[in-house]
C-alpha cells in the first residue's frame, strides 16, 4: 500500500496535461489554431468540432463527467470534455455580446461559470445563474468556434493544462509543490488533500484529477508499441498530423540488433514529446501486446 501510495502521488506531482477524454475545460489564452478551442452548439449540446478526425469531432461535449460515468449537474460541479452521451444540454441566452451558457432540464437555473481557480487555467464550473455576473458572461463566436470569457478575453479550452505546481494553478504555494521539502513530505501532503472519490477517479485511464488543488485531469491512455498510435489520448491534428509507424516488435526482434531497437525507441520518444508539446498527447505510453 505504501508503494502504491508513493507511485500515485509522485505521478501527480510530476504530470502536466494531456488532451481530451475527461479533461477539465479551462480558460486560457485564445489560439485560433487550437483544436481544443473550437466549439459548436449541436443537438442542444456544446460540442468540440476542431479536430480533423470525424470520430473525434462527434465524441466530445461539455459535461459534468470526467469520463467515469455521468455526474448530476449541481452547483459547484466542475466541467469537462467527455463523451457526448452524458453531455449537458445547454440553452444559449442570446443577449449578445454577453451570453449566459444556461442549462435546461434537470440543470435549469445553473450557468457555466469561471469560478474555479486563478486566471488563466481557471476551470469552468456550474453555479446558480446570476443576471449580469461577469463570471458568467461569454461571447460565442460562431464563425471562429470560440467561447470567450468576456471579462478576461480568455477562451474555453479542453486540452491546455497548467502543471500542478505552475503559476496560476491552485497547487502553487501548497506544500506538495515545495521542491525544498523531502519527497515523502510532498507525497503525504498531496495524498492527504485528495478525497476518496478523487483517488478512485485517478485509477481509470481518464483521470479526473483534483482541480480544487490544482491537479489537472489527465488521459493516461496513449499507445506506442511500434510508434505513437491513434487512440483516445492522442490527436493527429496540425501541427502533428502524423507519426512514424515502425515494424511490429516481433519483426524488429528478428534483426537481433539492440542498437536498432534503441534507435527506434528514441525516435518514438522524440515524436511523442513533439505531440505532447502541442497538447496532442500525454507522456504515459503503453504497449497493447508483445
Amino acid at each position: 500500500m505504501l508503494a502504491a501510495r508513493a507511485v500515485l502521488a509522485a505521478a501527480l506531482v510530476a504530470r502536466a496535461h494531456a488532451g481530451i477524454g475527461g479533461s477539465a475545460v479551462t480558460l486560457v489564452t485564445c489560439d485560433p489554431a487550437s483544436a481544443y478551442q473550437r466549439w459548436a452548439v449541436a443537438d442542444a449540446k456544446l460540442k468540440l468540432t476542431g479536430d480533423a478526425n470525424p470520430l473525434w469531432q462527434s465524441s466530445w461535449c461539455l459535461s459534468t463527467s470526467t469520463g467515469i460515468g455521468s455526474l448530476a449537474a449541481a452547483p459547484g460541479s466542475g466541467l469537462y470534455a467527455s463523451p457526448c452521451g452524458g453531455a449537458l444540454a445547454l440553452a444559449l441566452n442570446a443577449s449578445a455580446p454577453r451570453t449566459a451558457l444556461a442549462l435546461t432540464g434537470a440543470g435549469a437555473g445553473l450557468c457555466v461559470t469561471a469560478a474555479r481557480g486563478a486566471l488563466p487555467f481557471a476551470q469552468l464550473s456550474l453555479e446558480a445563474c446570476a443576471a449580469g455576473a461577469d463570471a458568467q458572461a461569454f461571447a460565442v463566436d460562431a464563425a471562429a468556434g470560440a467561447v470567450v470569457h468576456v471579462a478576461s478575453g480568455l477562451c474555453a479550452d479542453a486540452g491546455t493544462r497548467a502543471k500542478a505546481c505552475e503559476a496560476g494553478s491552485l497547487g502553487a504555494g501548497l506544500p506538495f509543490c515545495d521542491a525544498a521539502l523531502p519527497v515523502d513530505a510532498r507525497v503525504a501532503d498531496l495524498v492527504g488533500r485528495l478525497s476518496l472519490d478523487e483517488k478512485a477517479a485517478m485509477l481509470a485511464t481518464a483521470s479526473g484529477g483534483a482541480p480544487r488543488v490544482g491537479v489537472a485531469a489527465a488521459q493516461w491512455w496513449q499507445e506506442a508499441l511500434h510508434g505513437l498510435a491513434n487512440n483516445v489520448g492522442v490527436s493527429f491534428n496540425a501541427p502533428t498530423p502524423y507519426s512514424t509507424s515502425f515494424p511490429q516488435p516481433i519483426t524488429s526482434s528478428c534483426a537481433f540488433n539492440r542498437s536498432l531497437w534503441r534507435a527506434t525507441g528514441a525516435a518514438i520518444s522524440d515524436e511523442v514529446r513533439a505531440f505532447a508539446n502541442a497538447g496532442h498527447s500525454g507522456l504515459t505510453l503503453w504497449s497493447p501486446n508483445m
